[in-house]
């Protein structure tokens, strides 16, 4: 009976993880929340879960996920996500110095695909004007280009 239920937790881990990456997180988060006492995966579960609030709006949701998902430790794929996500729910609660911490992890860790198609510089400017700082803004202004 374990057996069964570890491998039930495994398959539904995995369907949600690549939903998640599909970004249907709408269909994603029922089964994370399913997930009862991951014993493999745990940081996997709480990025996702994270990811998922994220996306839905749920920033304060979301935050305590992701930092349990960057403390447990996240391979390389997953931890700039995590940063750019934490971010995002940073940046939405008026916490902009700490958002661009995160968005500046980002950007030193992010495989260039992902620098590319995603948002960190304009971010990062966002958050630096937010701050009053002078001449960072126009520097990752000019990197979003």
């Amino acid at each position: 009976m374990h057996t069964y239920a570890t491998s039930t937790n495994q398959f539904r881990c995995a369907r949600a993880f690549i939903l998640a990456d599909l970004g249907r997180w709408k269909e994603a988060l029922p089964l994370l929340k399913g997930i009862e006492s991951p014993r493999e995966y745990k940081e996997g579960v709480a990025f996702y879960l994270g990811y998922c609030y994220a996306s839905a709006g749920e920033y304060s949701k979301a935050k305590p996920c992701l930092i349990e998902a960057l403390n447990l430790g996240l391979p390389p794929r997953l931890e700039f996500r995590a940063h750019f996500e934490l971010g995002i729910v940073y940046m939405a609660q008026g916490g902009f110095a700490r958002a661009k911490i995160e968005f500046e992890r980002t950007l030193q860790t992010a495989d260039a695909d992902y620098s590319k198609g995603s948002s960190i510089c304009k971010r990062l400017e966002i958050c630096c004007r937010q701050l009053g700082l002078q001449a960072e803004p126009a520097q990752y202004a000019q990197m979003a280009r």
